[in-house]
């Protein structure tokens, strides 16, 4: 088959988080992916992936 490479872009990733201190022995890390250009092609929405991670330390 023929690929239609029309609007065919790169695919970027940015992610950002911010690590926060509960306590001594529990850091909370929130934070957000945003993937532009899904699969190599501009036509696709962009992705936004918010996470949260927890830490804890004994």
């Amino acid at each position: 088959g023929t690929v239609n490479t029309d609007n065919r872009g790169t695919t970027y990733h940015l992610e950002g988080l911010y690590k926060y201190k509960v306590s001594d022995n529990i850091l909370v890390t929130p934070g957000l992916l945003v993937i532009f250009n899904p699969e190599n092609d501009s036509r696709n929405d962009t992705i936004y992936v918010g996470t949260i991670r927890t830490t804890f330390s004994f």
